[in-house]
């Protein structure tokens, strides 16, 4: 087994030349773009160094990365990461002083509840982990004579009705850019998305690119994962090059995977290339609420399409990033349930979508379990005194 590696000035002529030297039995091991040139490196049968063919007829050129650009992006990764924990931290203080207040005889603050029917509600919300905000809401439309059941239809069909959008359009032609904090499961959210199409239309093209992102293992990643679906794969480092890649695809669909740093720069350097990109900003529901409103805050509100949530196969309501969403007015177009990235089926929609998160709100609001145990009464309408 060798490696060749094939550069010419575009992927379909680069194909087109390993099918005629090498025959469909060539494995493909990566696929990128630089320098207007693309570059695939094909596994085959048989023995030797690296070979060479160059369709430009240009020398090739080896270019070291300095040590210092590889420097200034841990550095740039390691802030990101110390920002984030800085956040959190104040945000469990917060929470800490919250709670100490709740148990000293000096805290005051009581919410204005009409009946004990509402004040056991607000206890039960309380319990699941619903945001203050949430729970005032909710509260305040809610009927005081709602039955456990009706609650529940509330709750659902304020998140159905306020959360949930319809599919993302990832039709021929569309470009996207999927952003989020380091390991927030940008990779997997594009991969799936990948799959969505490539299940819809198999003759179609669908690339996922890794825009300017250097960390360890990252391209190899998008590379395996590509491979594995039968999508393409580029590595670009100039926005520069993304127009050329999403001309040359035509109709085909680019998935726009970053690093999670320089987010705010990033897109507007894209956006100059590719004004009608759709940005998604990918959120992880074991996210904390400050780390949701500052992956929102970081890309700009205006700019965001939907927000696409994953690892929902975790089975726990994210009340605080919900809560946030709905404070801000923005929707949710996709979740992801499940880890294996080429499964399309674990990407749910719209829908499907709100049903499972109708299916996680029944399991976290238990309704059997506080009728049984006297916590909410069947019939919650206030008694007249006799």
């Amino acid at each position: 087994m060798r490696l060749e590696k094939i550069v010419g000035p575009d992927s379909r002529s680069v194909i087109e030349k390993i099918r005629r030297s090498f025959g469909d039995e060539a494995l493909v091991i990566s696929n990128s773009r630089s320098e207007n040139k693309n570059e695939i490196i094909v596994a085959i049968e048989g023995d030797g160094l690296v070979d060479v063919v160059d369709l430009v007829k240009e020398p090739l050129e080896i270019k070291q990365i300095p040590d210092k650009e590889v420097t200034d992006t841990d550095d740039q990764r390691a802030n990101i990461t110390l920002d984030i924990l800085r956040k959190e931290l104040m945000e469990f203080r917060s929470e800490m002083e919250k709670m100490t207040k709740k148990t000293s005889p000096n805290w005051l603050y009581k919410p204005k509840l009409s009946s004990s029917h509402q004040q056991i509600l607000w206890s039960e919300l309380e319990e699941i982990g619903v945001p203050e905000s949430m729970r005032k809401a909710w509260i305040d439309a809610i009927p005081s004579h709602a039955t456990p059941n009706e609650v529940v239809d509330h709750i659902v069909s304020v998140i159905h009705n306020g959360l949930i959008k319809p599919e993302i359009d990832i039709s021929p032609g569309k470009n996207l850019l999927i952003v989020g904090n380091p390991g927030s499961g940008k990779t997997s959210m594009a991969a799936r998305l990948a799959a969505r199409v490539l299940e819809r239309d198999t003759e179609g093209r669908v690339a996922i690119v890794s825009y300017c992102d250097k960390r360890l293992g990252s391209w190899s990643t998008c590379q395996v994962i590509a491979n594995r679906l039968g999508a393409e794969s580029y590595r670009i480092q100039d926005p520069k090059e993304l127009k050329k890649v999403s001309e040359e695809l035509g109709h085909g669909v680019m998935i726009i995977d970053t690093s999670g740093a320089n987010t705010k720069e990033h897109i507007t350097a894209i956006e100059e290339i590719l004004p009608n990109v759709t940005v998604c900003p990918v959120v992880a529901c074991d996210s904390s609420e400050s780390s949701t409103r500052e992956i929102l805050n970081s890309v700009g509100e205006e700019k965001i399409h939907s927000v696409m949530l994953t690892r929902m196969e975790q089975n726990h309501v994210p009340w605080e990033t919900l809560g946030v969403l709905l404070e801000k007015g923005m929707s949710i177009s996709s979740g992801t349930f499940g880890r294996d990235v080429a499964d399309h089926n674990q990407v749910k929609f719209d829908t499907e979508l709100a049903k499972k998160i109708e299916n996680l709100v029944c399991e976290d609001f238990d309704v059997e379990w506080a009728i049984n145990h006297n916590q909410i009464p069947m019939d919650m309408t206030p008694r007249a005194s006799s």
